[in-house]
């Protein structure tokens, strides 16, 4: 799950931002493949912060962060 918050300044952070279809695997085994996802990673190009709180795909993930 990610969020995006817009400050007073036009400042988007984006949290944990998953856009990405991750599908199971050997290494994320719970995670069902996404049906869809809100928005396409690379539609995102109004990031001033990106958090992403801890090292897993769902929180850390490479398909949407590369875009």
């Amino acid at each position: 799950m990610g969020v995006a918050l817009k400050g007073d300044d036009s400042a988007i952070l984006y949290i944990d931002p998953c856009l990405s279809d991750i599908a199971p695997s050997a290494s994320t085994p719970r995670f069902p493949a996404r049906l869809s996802a809100p928005v396409e990673p690379g539609d995102v190009t109004n990031a001033t912060y990106v958090l992403c709180s801890h090292e897993h795909a769902d929180h850390t993930d490479p398909l949407t962060l590369a875009r």
